[in-house]
């Protein structure tokens, strides 16, 4: 009898394998439950990145009853820079980042409006804030004033994919 044949027909090394099995079945379909519970209950201590650059504001705050509302942008998403008063070369020369945060945007841009506003005219934000404000007219996210315009495309590239509005 060779080493496979012994193998085969010795009933130790059968029970052996038998007592692995349910195990190994155990921690398949239970590894992930264990393994997803215990992400959830420390999900504190992880700091997992998220999927927006800016602030998202909850609750979001109706633009509509602020004094710089216009009803013309409605129905479009809109990229408001906060500009300091007085408007010098400062403030002016934050704009062509606006437009290329614009461009960047792609073949979507068509739907996003940008401009800036006075700091009276959205109180809540302060001079050299980036806003966002979605089509119904509600201010969902504000960034700083030196934000990385790249993470700013990326959310807006992000909501537009998932919007239908605008």
């Amino acid at each position: 009898m060779d080493l496979v044949e012994e193998h085969m027909h010795n009933p130790l090394l059968k029970n052996k394998k038998n007592k692995i099995t349910p195990w190994i079945l155990i921690f398949v379909f239970a590894g992930p439950l264990v393994t997803a519970q215990l992400l959830y209950i420390f999900r504190d201590h992880f700091h997992f990145s998220t999927l927006e650059t800016g602030t998202l504001l909850s609750p979001p705050l109706s633009v509509q009853t602020l004094p710089g509302f216009e009803a013309a942008f409605l129905g479009k998403w809109q990229l408001i820079y906060i500009r300091p008063e007085p408007c010098d070369t400062q403030c002016e020369s934050l704009t062509p980042p606006l437009k290329q945060i614009h461009l960047a945007v792609g073949k979507e841009n068509y739907r996003v409006e940008y401009r800036s506003l006075s700091a009276q005219d959205i109180p809540v934000l302060k001079p050299g804030d980036i806003a966002l404000i979605d089509p119904a007219g509600w201010l969902i996210m504000q960034y700083p004033q030196h934000a990385n315009p790249r993470g700013i495309v990326k959310d807006l590239r992000r909501l537009l994919g998932i919007s239908h509005a605008g």
